[in-house]
């Protein structure tokens, strides 16, 4: 379908990919993993003709890439692609987007609103989408679904590329399935697709090759058959994977990082509601307490967030006076980065220190010492791969989403609300973004309120509370959440 041969990629004094040689056979299905900053979305990026080579050769359908070789020419080849980042203009309709998608689609509007809804309902049974609802006022999940559907569309075509940039990370696990199951269900013949994912379970379970890169270099190529978990993750680090990783890998947080004792006050007390008699009705986080919110998405989990932040924002006195009661500090961390995160236009250093301006300020008088200072600190504890007066676009997915935690911790705060922030960052960063997560509840006794659609996350937390229809369905304690425990509770009525 595809070959590159010695390909590289440079940004200024930044290579992005070093002579890379990969192929594809029709009929595949090829996962590449890596780390961020690996050269990943790179390599996609050039496929699907929206970044240049700075050289070495590509080859698609067994003939050498006409020249120029841009969007338009990738996608007359067949090479369709869904970008890690939204590539749906949510100003418009949802079947307005077919037309931006799919710039050689001739119907009219009426065809556009039926190719939405069938291209939904292939890859994904269990959605119903109004074509004429607005793309901006669909969730996370509903947007990358409707991205998907529509990208998808290109396998149509007899020897069709399709290539996926992160697809799973705004998604459960049980549209995750429908997804591959759907996918499957297009690639015959001669189509083939490339996954990139931070999901390594994902590309053993339905990949048939794995292609694994660092530092812009392809370090393995092998048959997904010939791996495990252990040899992918140890390739992607260049070293046999640690043991203290590996047991990190496991599900829970067996020896915990509650303070041990009598319970601490309550940092978050926030009536919701419990399902029946025996649930819930109110979720308590305490100091030092990570409390997980779980559930299948769309079960009000991101409302009892926002309800939680701005409970403890300010307090008010009588109409529009704030009270000086201090609340406690309170930081929120978006698994949205691009639409609900960073400023897009500013440096790293402006983003991580854009919630904390009084900490880096004498006077009323913003110091760029003090900010400096802030940035250099965050950008090496988080393990940022990025200079701090660096645009923040110029960062992998993953970076910037660690840019937003760094923003939330430049806070101090003393009650941290996650809305599933780990989306789209490399397996390496996680875990060290899990142990950084204890220590602050351990040893600064930071309350962290942590919604996550991943069961494994969830299982490093003291204590989760799994949501259903708006309402709290059942309390599971540290060590007691299986994945029998957790299906059962989200699906219980």
């Amino acid at each position: 379908m595809f070959d590159l041969v010695g390909v590289s990629k440079r940004y200024g004094r930044t290579k992005a990919l070093s002579d890379v040689t990969l192929g594809l056979e029709p009929g595949e299905f090829l996962g590449v993993v890596g780390h961020n900053g690996a050269g990943k979305s790179t390599l996609m990026r050039v496929l699907a003709g929206t970044e240049p080579a700075s050289s070495g050769r590509l080859a698609l359908h067994g003939r050498a890439a006409p020249e120029p070789y841009g969007p338009n020419t990738a996608r007359a080849l067949g090479v369709s692609c869904s970008a890690q980042t939204s590539m749906l203009c949510e100003d418009l309709r949802a079947y307005e987007n077919v037309f931006i998608l799919d710039p050689d689609f001739r119907g009219g509007r009426r065809a556009a609103r039926e190719a939405v809804v069938g291209a939904v309902e292939r890859l994904f049974p269990s959605i119903t989408l109004d074509p004429d609802v607005r793309a901006g006022s669909l969730s996370v999940v509903h947007r990358q679904a409707l991205q998907l559907a529509l990208v998808a569309r290109g396998l149509s075509r007899p020897d069709s590329v399709l290539l996926l940039d992160e697809p799973t990370a705004s998604l459960p696990d049980e549209l995750s399935d429908e997804l591959f199951t759907g996918i499957k269900e297009l690639v015959h013949g001669r189509r083939s697709v490339v996954l990139i994912t931070h999901k390594v379970r994902e590309v053993l379970e339905q990949c048939q090759r794995i292609v694994a890169m660092a530092a812009g270099r392809v370090i393995l190529d092998s048959p997904t058959a010939a791996l495990d978990f252990d040899g992918v993750i140890s390739a992607m680090a260049g070293t046999e994977l640690s043991a203290a990783h590996r047991s990190a890998t496991g599900p829970t947080r067996a020896s915990g990082s509650a303070v041990v004792g009598p319970p601490a006050e309550p940092v978050l007390s926030l009536e919701v509601g419990g399902l029946r008699e025996d649930s819930p009705g109110r979720l308590v986080v305490r100091a030092g307490e990570v409390v997980g919110l779980g559930g299948l998405e769309g079960q009000g989990q991101s409302d009892v967030l926002e309800r939680a932040w701005t409970s403890l924002r300010m307090s008010l006195r009588g109409p529009g006076r704030p009270s000086r009661t201090r609340r406690p500090s309170t930081a929120f961390v978006t698994g949205d980065r691009a639409g609900a995160g960073l400023f897009l236009l500013w440096s790293i250093e402006q983003n991580v220190v854009a919630s904390s301006l009084g900490r880096v300020s004498r006077s009323r008088v913003l110091s760029r010492r003090r900010e400096a200072a802030v940035a250099e600190h965050w950008i090496d504890e988080l393990g940022i791969i990025g200079r701090r007066q660096d645009n923040i676009m110029t960062l992998s997915g993953g970076n910037q989403q660690k840019v937003l935690f760094a923003r939330a911790l430049a806070d101090d705060p003393r009650l941290l609300i996650l809305d599933d922030p780990f989306r789209g960052v490399d397996v390496g960063s996680k875990l060290d973004s899990y142990d950084l997560l204890q220590r602050l509840a351990a040893e600064q006794g930071v309350a962290i309120l942590w919604y996550s659609s991943e069961l494994d996350e969830l299982q490093r937390c003291d204590a989760v509370y799994v949501m259903y229809q708006g309402r709290l369905v059942r309390r599971v304690g540290a060590g007691e959440l299986t994945s029998n425990t957790f299906l059962t509770s989200s699906f219980q009525s």
